[in-house]
């Protein structure tokens, strides 16, 4: 993660956009994804030639020096959860931050702070149990995860219908 050429990934992703695009001219693209990814969704909307017609990222937040979040200009979608303990990246200062930046820019968005959930609450794999078991995090919730997909699904259905 920390090697990662934010630069290439966000050209990578724009040229995606590009051909999904060009193969289907009225097509609405969404971006979203999980912890780095949830920042790339966001670096994407900001720094991408090809932007997405929405993002939605989940605990993740890209490096203000680097991405003027107050430039979005599509819908947002955040969730995080409220015992994240990434300082700056993802835990609750930086989600309000987040919110703050994007009530400025004016671009319709909701950022959900969904209790009792640490970073990667949506992992289910064995491996991020005992992760979480290791640091204190709560336990994997099907029932939260589910809220969440549910959230996300409904907002790519309201703002990628052609």
């Amino acid at each position: 993660m920390e090697g990662m050429d934010f630069g290439q990934a966000i050209g990578e992703i724009s040229t995606i956009i590009k051909h999904l695009r060009a193969h289907h001219h009225h097509r609405k693209v969404g971006i979203t994804g999980f912890c780095l990814g949830g920042a790339l969704s966001l670096a994407t909307a900001v720094g991408a030639e090809h932007k997405p017609n929405c993002t939605a990222p989940f605990y993740g937040i890209p490096d203000g020096r680097y991405f003027d979040l107050t430039k979005i200009t599509v819908p947002v979608l955040g969730q995080f959860g409220d015992k994240d303990a990434h300082t700056g990246f993802s835990d609750i200062g930086a989600a309000r931050a987040l919110e703050e930046k994007l009530r400025v820019a004016g671009v319709e968005h909701e950022i959900v702070i969904v209790p009792n959930q640490g970073h990667g609450y949506m992992n289910e794999n064995d491996w991020y149990s005992e992760y979480r078991q290791t640091k204190n995090m709560p336990p994997f919730h099907a029932g939260t995860v589910l809220e969440s997909y549910n959230r996300l699904f409904s907002f790519f259905a309201k703002h990628l219908k052609n």
